[in-house]
C-alpha cells in the first residue's frame, strides 16, 4: 500500500513539474530578448552565434584557468563526463565574470530576473574512434526545463575539431512529443528519455548546423533543443561554458 501511494504522490509530482515547465513556456517566453544582439534569433531558431569574437589575451586567460583548476581537480577520464572539469555554480572567479556577462541575455530569454547560473565548465576533448563514445555526441536534449548555454571556443574549431552541432527550431514545448518527453524524463530519470526515445536521427543530421570558429568565437543555444557535440578527428578542442536555468519554485 506505502508503495501504491508513494507511486501517485511521484506520479502527480512529476506531472506538476512538466505542467509548470510548459506554464513557463507560454508565459515566461522571454520575448523581450528579441530586443538584445541576436535574440530574435536565439528565440525562434533556438541558438545564436555572436559576430565579436574574444580576444587573444581574453581566450588565454581561460586556458590558463582551465589548467589552474586541472592542477587541483584532474578532469573526467571515463564514459560521458570524460574531459570535463565542471561545478554547479561559477568554477573559479573568470568563469564567475563571464556568468554575470552573459546574464543579462539570459534574463532576457526566460523572462526573469529569477534565473541562477547552474553550472560552469571547462572541457577538453580528443579524437575518438566511435561516435558513442564522444560526451554528448548522439542527438539529445538536456533536461525537461528550459537550459540557456553560453559556449566559448578556446581553440580553432572546423569539422576536424568537433564542432557543436544544433538542430534549429527543436527547443522548447513542441507538442505532445515534448509532453511525453518531460514527463518520463521525470518520473523514471534514465538517459534514454533524453537521448533515443522519440528521436530521428536520419531526419535531424539532414537539420543540424556544426558551429565552427576561431578560438574565442562564442555562441548560446537553448539545450531543450536537439544538439550534438561531433567526434574530434584531429588535435583537441576546449571549450568553456556557462548554463543558466530558471529557479524551481517561484518565478518573478
Amino acid at each position: 500500500m506505502n508503495y501504491f501511494v508513494k507511486t501517485l504522490v511521484r506520479l502527480f509530482a512529476s506531472w506538476m513539474i512538466v505542467f509548470r515547465n510548459i506554464f513557463y513556456e507560454f508565459f515566461f517566453s522571454g520575448r523581450s530578448v528579441k530586443k538584445i544582439e541576436g535574440g530574435i534569433e536565439l528565440f525562434e531558431k533556438g541558438f545564436y552565434k555572436f559576430n565579436e569574437v574574444l580576444d587573444h589575451t581574453t581566450v588565454v586567460s581561460l586556458r590558463q584557468d582551465f589548467k589552474r583548476l586541472e592542477t587541483d581537480s584532474p578532469a573526467e577520464k571515463t564514459g560521458q563526463m570524460t574531459g570535463r572539469l565542471f561545478k554547479n555554480g561559477p568554477i573559479s572567479d573568470l568563469a564567475e565574470k563571464f556568468s554575470l556577462h552573459y546574464r543579462p541575455m539570459a534574463e532576457a530569454y526566460f523572462g526573469s530576473k529569477n534565473i541562477r547560473c547552474e553550472l560552469t565548465m571547462y572541457q577538453r576533448s580528443l579524437p575518438l574512434t566511435e561516435r558513442s563514445e564522444v560526451p554528448g555526441g548522439e542527438f539529445h536534449v538536456d533536461d525537461n526545463k528550459r537550459n540557456l548555454k553560453f559556449f566559448v571556443y578556446l581553440t580553432d574549431v572546423d569539422k576536424d575539431h568537433g564542432p557543436f552541432c544544433y538542430v534549429p527550431e527543436t527547443h522548447g514545448y513542441r507538442g505532445y512529443k515534448t509532453v511525453v518527453r518531460w514527463l518520463l524524463w521525470e518520473i523514471f530519470r534514465k538517459r534514454i528519455f533524453l537521448y533515443e526515445f522519440l528521436l530521428n536521427n536520419e531526419q535531424l543530421q539532414t537539420k543540424e548546423i556544426p558551429i565552427y570558429g576561431k578560438a574565442g568565437t562564442c555562441f548560446c543555444a537553448d539545450t531543450t533543443g536537439y544538439h550534438r557535440a561531433s567526434p574530434v578527428k584531429n588535435g583537441e578542442r576546449e571549450v568553456f561554458v556557462v548554463s543558466f536555468s530558471r529557479n524551481l519554485l517561484v518565478n518573478i
